[in-house]
């Protein structure tokens, strides 16, 4: 509520999320030193905790399983979800 009261809500939100083990992935390829790879446990709760913020304050959202997604894919599920609504 606080979070709300300082900034108010965002327009629109992604949430992007992915498996533990693609998370994982793509922490050690990133670097394999990251001391967040000991969190990525954390994924499912983190998303579920996260939704649950967006539902409650009743924003706008999509989320985004990014397990299987390239960058480009996930812009371009971001531009097809945006363009309705920026014209």
């Amino acid at each position: 509520q606080c979070l709300i009261g300082l900034i108010g809500k965002p327009d629109y939100t992604f949430l992007l999320w992915a498996t533990e083990n693609a998370g994982l992935a793509r922490l050690r390829k990133r670097d394999p030193n990251d001391h967040d790879i000991g969190k990525a446990v954390l994924y499912k709760t983190s998303k579920e905790k996260m939704e649950s913020f967006l539902i409650r304050y009743n924003m706008k959202y999509k989320a985004i399983d990014t397990t299987e997604l390239s960058v480009d894919d996930v812009i371009e599920i971001m531009m097809t979800t945006l363009g309705p609504i920026i014209k």
